[in-house]
C-alpha cells in the first residue's frame, strides 16, 4: 500500500491506462499523482523526453462508493476493455 492507497487493478493500453484504487484521496488527486510518477518513470527509463507530452490534460474519474460498483470496475479493467456498449467511463 502507498499513501493507504489500494491498487485493485491496473490496464494498460496503448493509448491510455485504467487505474482502479480505493484512496481517502478524491479520484482527481490520485489521477494527478499516477500520472506524475508514470510521467517521471516513463522519462527515467528513455521512453519519453522532457519535454513530449504523456497524457492528456484531464481523464475520467470516479467514485465507487459501493462494494458492487467496486467489483465491477475490477472485473471491467481486468477482463471486459472494450466491451461496454457507452463510453461513459474512459474512451
Amino acid at each position: 500500500m502507498h499513501r493507504n492507497w489500494r491498487l485493485h487493478a491496473v490496464h494498460v493500453l496503448e493509448s491510455h491506462v485504467h487505474v482502479v484504487v480505493t484512496s481517502l484521496d478524491a479520484p482527481e488527486k490520485v489521477m494527478s499523482d499516477v500520472k506524475a510518477w508514470c510521467s517521471r518513470r516513463l522519462r527515467e527509463q528513455g521512453h519519453v523526453t522532457g519535454s513530449q507530452r504523456v497524457w492528456s490534460d484531464h481523464g475520467s474519474t470516479r467514485y465507487l462508493n459501493t462494494p458492487p460498483s467496486l467489483a465491477g470496475e475490477i472485473c471491467y479493467t481486468l477482463y471486459e476493455q472494450g466491451k461496454r456498449e457507452t463510453g461513459t467511463f474512459w474512451p
